[in-house]
């Protein structure tokens, strides 16, 4: 079994998990305002979920590294026409070409660890919280 395949057996349990507590606790209905900044940070999940997302966000953060990696990798390779990217103490590369890498490789992963940790939260929100419509908590 692979890290990977550990992992998703994780998510599926803390999942379920989350999902039982879910609805055992209920759920609170946050402000309409408040919505597009609570998408971004979870704020909108009750306590155990975003508890619960933790570990899941452990595990996309570290897939989302590699994945910037491999993307900076080709794109470096493309870029430089070399097999292998600058370490930044190597002396076979000038200071300009070190600092330009790790610019390219700095946005990248910024990029790409952004929108992993966006788009998890979505779909994490999808898959375990539906919050009550504010038209039938008033009631």
């Amino acid at each position: 079994m692979t890290i990977a395949d550990k992992a998703g057996d994780i998510a599926n349990a803390l999942n379920r998990k989350a999902a039982e507590l879910k609805d055992r606790a209920g759920s609170k209905v946050e402000p309409e305002h408040r919505q597009e900044t609570m998408e971004a940070t979870g704020e909108d999940l009750p306590g155990a979920l975003r508890l619960a997302y933790k570990p899941v966000g452990v595990v996309s953060g570290l897939v989302g590294g590699l994945i910037a990696g491999q993307v900076f990798d080709l794109i470096w390779k493309r870029l430089s026409n070399e097999d292998e990217t600058p370490e930044p103490l190597s002396p076979k590369y000038s200071t300009r070409e070190v600092l330009l890498a790790a610019t390219l490789q700095g946005a990248i992963f910024g990029l790409i660890r952004t929108a992993v940790n966006r788009y998890g939260m979505k779909v994490y929100r999808k898959a375990v919280f539906t919050p009550i419509p504010a038209s039938s908590a008033k009631r």
